[in-house]
């Protein structure tokens, strides 16, 4: 009876161990394929941080041609102030979408005659 014992206790130890030694190669599997996981969260992460880099750099290029197409307008606008200016007459009054009128449009508007009527009054 002993005897039975102590093959039932053997059989269970080499079971245990069996098992022991199954569950560490699942483990040592399921490390291996955290490890690589991370690896591919960390490139993932760099990629990212390069494509919002990227992202910065276009915004930033788009905001600088914006910016400097504005400036020639205003430079151009400037230009064509002094030059209207220096011939003395309005020639730009600005139509309902505050873009300018064609050349020949401008004695008939409201702006243009406001404009003549202060200058006749400021000039008595």
């Amino acid at each position: 009876m002993l005897g039975k014992k102590i093959e039932v206790k053997e059989a269970e130890n080499i079971y245990l161990n069996e098992s022991i030694e199954r569950m560490d190669k699942e483990l040592q599997q399921i490390k291996g394929a955290n490890c690589r996981l991370s690896h591919q969260v960390k490139n993932s992460e760099n990629l990212l941080k390069k494509d919002l880099e990227l992202l910065e750099i276009k915004r930033l290029r788009a905001v600088e041609t914006l910016n400097e197409e504005f400036c020639r307008y205003i430079e151009k606008l400037n230009m064509d102030y002094e030059e209207s200016r220096l011939v003395g007459r309005y020639t730009f009054p600005l139509s309902k979408n505050n873009r300018p009128m064609p050349f020949g449009n401008y004695r008939r508007t409201k702006a243009v005659s406001n404009y003549r009527r202060a200058k006749v009054v400021g000039n008595r």
